[in-house]
């Protein structure tokens, strides 16, 4: 290209010009382009918060899934076909402490006078204080 094209042949100009004009157009194809593919990650992610999967934030803080709150996180007890293994209450406990309820923890109405309709037993097994020697 010769200086500022003021003295550059009419021809050279007009071929100058329309290789611009074509280059505007394949720069326009491909900027429209671009711009599709950004609107479609766009749609893809709109809405996801980020996590580590899609940002770099740390697995620690990925969201988790609804749990139910009744899920259980592991069988408790014995497993099936199992004998399950209790220690036995003991019939002469050094300590009886009778606890009766003396009011509805629902309503709040008097419960002294009312017989009870079951009897729950505990056993609490303390160790023995460790003498120093």
């Amino acid at each position: 290209m010769a200086g500022d094209g003021s003295k550059m042949p009419r021809e050279e100009l007009i071929a100058l010009v329309l290789g611009l004009y074509a280059d505007r157009k394949d720069m326009q194809a491909a900027l429209e382009q671009l711009r599709m593919e950004l609107e479609e990650l766009r749609s893809q992610i709109k809405g996801t918060p980020p996590n580590s999967g899609n940002s770099s934030t740390p697995p620690s803080r990925d969201r988790k899934g609804n749990r139910g709150l009744d899920r259980q996180r592991g069988q408790r007890g014995a497993k099936p076909g199992h004998a399950v293994h209790t220690r036995p209450l003991i019939n002469n406990p050094n300590k009886v402490i009778k606890a009766k309820v003396k009011t509805c923890a629902g309503c709040g109405e008097d419960m002294r006078k009312v017989e009870a309709n079951a009897v729950i037993r505990r056993q609490v097994t303390e160790l023995p204080k460790v003498a120093r020697w």
